[in-house]
């Protein structure tokens, strides 16, 4: 497709393709080479000053630091990213709620509860706000992967963290399922019964 839009003459394409197959480089395992072309993209879209490159490729590397490198550079990454995007030359929302969507899932990762709540919270106000139901879809979702990790991490163990759990993984369920995205609809019915089992073993009562 890369060398299509390069024979067609479309050179912002190009460079959006050769992006993602960047993307598809990382997830083949190949990390250094997926960075190396990462960053050529990078200083490309930052000279044609095309912000939704730059922005792609700062979300993919972020996604990369965090199998590399571990959630502090992929952070530091994630955190630079959100304030560019919230430039008000770009306002470019759709990057917006997906940086904040990315530190949320760093936050967990360190176990930083309170921060993950509020990078979920802000992301959900900004997608329900412009309408952006794919992305309130997802937030959902994650919302529901963060009572769900208070449960099984033991930090809270008890019903009503376990009913918002639930609640959560429901409500993504219902926009995806307005969007028939099935994908998401197995996600969050998978989680829901793993959760349900954890609960049965731990002696969780959820009624």
């Amino acid at each position: 497709a890369a060398t299509y839009a390069n024979n067609c003459g479309d050179i912002v394409l190009k460079n959006i393709f050769k992006t993602l197959l960047a993307k598809q480089i990382k997830e083949d395992g190949n990390a250094q080479k997926a960075l190396e072309i990462f960053s050529e993209q990078v200083t490309y879209f930052a000279q044609e000053k095309i912000a939704t490159g730059a922005f792609l490729c700062w979300y993919f590397m972020t996604e990369l630091y965090l199998l590399t490198d571990g959630p502090d550079k992929a952070l530091e990454i994630a955190m630079k990213s959100l304030e560019i995007t919230k430039n008000p030359k770009i306002s470019n929302y759709n990057f917006m709620i997906m940086f904040k969507k990315i530190i949320a899932e760093i936050y967990l990762i360190k176990r930083d509860f309170d921060a993950t709540k509020m990078y979920i919270e802000k992301a959900l106000l900004l997608a329900r706000k412009y309408g952006l139901d794919y992305h309130v879809m997802v937030m959902y979702n994650l919302y529901g992967k963060y009572f769900e990790e208070l449960v099984t991490s033991k930090t809270l163990m008890d019903s009503s963290t376990v009913q918002n759990c639930n609640k959560m993984y429901d409500k993504s369920n219902d926009i995806a399922k307005e969007l028939n995205i099935q994908k998401y609809i197995e996600i969050n019915d998978n989680a829901k019964k793993s959760l349900q089992v954890f609960c049965q073993l731990n002696g969780i009562n959820v009624d």
